[in-house]
């Protein structure tokens, strides 16, 4: 399968897709906080129906604690560079306005932008603007990066990641007048 270019790239950039969310250090890190939360209570009556200690159970909760942060270390981007031949870059979104952005399989919201997530060079990143309404005036801005904008107020967006990029959403509101307001021809 890897001999076929765009399966290879759909590969790699959806672990990217994982590794900035569900897979991210913080995401996993917080889940297991959620999950230690609802099961501690519920230990003491494990341990005495089924026996074993509460400290065991911290001590086995820690390794897996210390298991994610490790995983979630450089070497792992480190192993990405090394076993496909690309460069780890920083794609970092910012949404201006009411508005929502897709960044290949993820949903970008103005309540996390800035976004800052680790892609990979050579490989096509996709990304999609959408209002939050139909009253948008719509653009891309590159503060940062070499991405080429054939035409910035295109909400898709298509580009071969080859250096970090810093792109900026912008959605304008359009003002409205009330139609009582509208000078039209006089009427005789």
């Amino acid at each position: 399968l890897f001999d076929n270019e765009e399966f290879s790239s759909d590969y790699i950039n959806r672990y990217a897709d994982l590794s900035n969310t569900i897979f991210s250090c913080d995401f996993m890190i917080g889940h297991l906080d959620s999950l230690i939360n609802i099961i501690a209570p519920e230990m003491p009556q494990q341990i005495e129906r089924w026996g074993g200690d509460m400290a065991d159970w911290e001590e086995n909760v820690n390794e897996l604690r210390d298991y994610i942060l490790e995983r979630c270390s450089d070497e792992f981007v480190e192993g990405m560079e090394d076993c496909y031949d690309v460069e780890a870059l920083n794609v970092t979104i910012i949404i201006e306005g009411d508005g929502e952005v897709e960044l290949n399989s993820i949903d970008l919201v103005p309540g996390n932008s800035p976004w800052t997530g680790i892609y990979y060079s050579g490989l096509p990143i996709s990304v999609s603007a959408n209002s939050n309404g139909n009253a948008y005036n719509f653009y891309w801005e590159i503060i940062e990066g070499d991405v080429v904008l054939d035409d910035p107020s295109d909400p898709e967006l298509f580009f071969n990641l080859t250096s970090a990029v810093t792109i900026v959403a912008h959605f304008e509101e359009c003002l409205s007048v009330e139609t009582q307001d509208i000078a039209g021809p006089t009427v005789v």
